[in-house]
Order: C-alpha cells, then structure tokens, then sequence
C-alpha cells in the first residue's frame, strides 16, 4: 500500500472562513509541502507550513489572493478544493560525502528518505495532474494496444481510435470547416 502523500480539504471543509488545513504525511523540508486550490498549485506566499502542530498544517495568508478561489482573508471559498501535498526536491542529494570524510547516518537516513518520498509521490500522486504540455509532434497513444492516439504537429490536431470517438456535452462547438471519412462515417444533427 502506497503511502499517502497528499490530502485534499484536510481538518476544515472550504466554506470562507477556515484559513488552516491539515496534513499527516512526513516531509523533510517545509518548502517540500505544496498547496494547490481547484488543481492549480499557489505560490508558496500565499500560505504558511507549520510542521511543528499535531496535526501538521497550512495556513492560508491574505497575500496574492485569488477571488475566484479565496476570501479578502485569503481563506478557500466554499467548494473550493483544498489540495495539500509533498513535493520532495531531488535536484540534489540531502547529504554528499567526500573522500575520507565520515558518514553519519542521518545523513544516511536523510538521503534514503529523500529517495523514498519521491518515490511514494510518484506512486501515489500519478494521474494527477494540473496541466500537461506536450511539444509539437508528440504523440499520446491510449488503451492496451495503442487503440487510440492524440497527436498535435502544430497545425493540425488528429485523434484515431480503433473504436467509436464520441463527443458528449451539452453544446460542442465546431469553428470553421471541418470533415468527417471513414468507411461507416455518420454525422448526425
């Protein structure tokens, strides 16, 4: 069982007025824990990390506020979803040893947790996502046998599927001139 590394509306429930939020997975630096509301992550000004409570938390401030995500008092609006998560830095190692120079294990344990919490979030944060950006020419193939693929070469946009592509929603707009081919094409209004 992977262990959690994120909690979403932890200790309050966005309704306003609640400015602290709680968490309960390990973290080596306070500047590893992230917040993001609705799925965008905020610059870290916006809220203060207290690591030292039971329960450990988040603070939001009055800075940079958001109005469309937060209060005057910088508190999430109600609905808004509160997501308080470990990013752990592995830029560079906790600890780095030279030559004849003694190793203590905490420094040890520090470069082992390093590697455990990285690991742990990409376990158990993946298919999460704010935003994915892809280049030119990259291809995204779906299903168990690449049934599907998604390709943009920076002028045309192309989606194939093995199967039926389905569009569902209450108003789908299409601008500009289109086509549809295939061997049992149907377009229907």
């Amino acid at each position: 069982m992977a262990t959690t590394t994120y909690v979403e509306n932890g200790l309050n429930t966005p309704n306003g007025s609640h400015l602290a939020f709680s968490y309960t997975f390990p973290v080596l630096k306070t500047e590893d824990v992230k917040v993001a509301l609705n799925g965008v992550t905020q610059a870290t000004t916006k809220y203060a990390v207290d690591n030292t409570s039971n329960p450990t938390r988040i603070t939001f401030n009055n800075t940079s506020i958001d109005s469309d995500l937060q209060e005057s008092t910088g508190a999430p609006k109600t609905g808004v979803v509160v997501r308080v998560y470990r990013d752990t830095d592995v830029d560079s190692a906790k600890a780095v040893y030279a030559a004849g120079s003694s190793i203590r294990a905490l420094d040890l344990n520090n470069n082992h947790d390093q590697l455990l919490y990285a690991l742990q979030e990409e376990q158990n944060q993946k298919g999460i996502f704010e935003e994915i950006k892809l280049d030119d020419d990259v291809k995204i193939k779906l299903g168990n046998s690449d049934d599907a693929t998604i390709k943009y070469d920076g002028n045309n946009f192309d989606l194939t599927s093995a199967g039926d592509i389905e569009l569902n929603g209450s108003t789908i707009n299409i601008d500009g001139p289109f086509r549809v081919r295939g061997s049992n094409a149907v377009l229907d209004f």
